[in-house]
């Protein structure tokens, strides 16, 4: 769920919204079921999916300044 929320702000051209896109994911998700507050994979998830919105940018610019082909 929470790929599927950065992967629609993607699409629609909104980059500076992705990480609100993923806090209201979070929200959405714990509000639904509140048990999801407590496991670790969940936990784990969010921080790499947010992990990935905030470097993945600039991991994409160091690649392309080296000569590496986009997509």
């Amino acid at each position: 769920a929470c790929g599927a929320i950065a992967l629609l702000a993607i699409g629609t051209g909104r980059r500076r919204s992705l990480i609100p896109a993923l806090a209201g994911a979070v929200l959405l998700l714990v509000l639904y079921d509140p048990w999801l507050a407590r496991s670790y994979g969940f936990l784990l998830s969010v921080l790499a999916t947010g992990a990935l919105l905030t470097l993945g940018p600039r991991w994409s610019a160091a690649l392309g300044r080296r000569g590496v082909p986009p997509r």
